[in-house]
């Protein structure tokens, strides 16, 4: 009778260590199922480089993402279109200061120097000499994630508009 009850107890404990396994592997297949998900949202939504078709003489050393953005800016300005700065802008806002140079940007061909930040790959400078003359230096900065990751692949944005609004 001893050894009835002595395997019925250990035939229950088997099954509880069972029932445990079981419940952990769900719960780290949930887990992986989430972050995977989590993962994949953020690579969509991220933001990724914009290019246009706009006339600019390139100098300097852009690197990938860098021409297109300035292009997309320079359209933008010359039509005066906000969304489209909204949309080269590395923040939430665009006023009427940022159109200073909408009437620059109608003359020709502008030059983009193009200059690769010393301290970190994650910031350049771009400097804009519009066909008449007149000169605007411009930060790039590296999008980042809602967390503040630099997105990957790098995708450039614009320092235009009030920070932090």
């Amino acid at each position: 009778m001893k050894d009835n009850n002595l395997k019925s107890f250990r035939l229950s404990q088997d099954f509880s260590l069972v029932r445990v396994l079981i419940v952990l592997l769900i719960i780290a297949g949930v887990t992986g199922i989430a972050w995977t998900g989590v993962i994949a949202y953020n690579r969509i939504t991220a933001p990724k480089n914009i290019s246009c078709s706009w006339p600019l003489q390139v100098q300097g050393n852009p690197v990938d993402g860098q021409v297109g953005l300035v292009k997309c800016y320079l359209k933008a300005l010359a039509q005066g279109n906000k969304q489209e700065m909204i949309a080269v802008a590395d923040n939430c806002g665009i006023t009427t200061s940022d159109f200073a140079y909408s009437k620059d940007a109608h003359y020709g061909t502008a030059t983009g120097n193009f200059v690769q930040g010393s301290v970190t790959p994650l910031t350049a400078k771009v400097s804009i000499r519009f066909a008449n003359g007149t000169e605007e230096v411009v930060l790039l900065d590296v999008a980042r994630t809602s967390d503040g990751q630099p997105v990957e692949p790098l995708a450039w944005r614009m320092s235009i508009g009030p920070p932090n609004c």
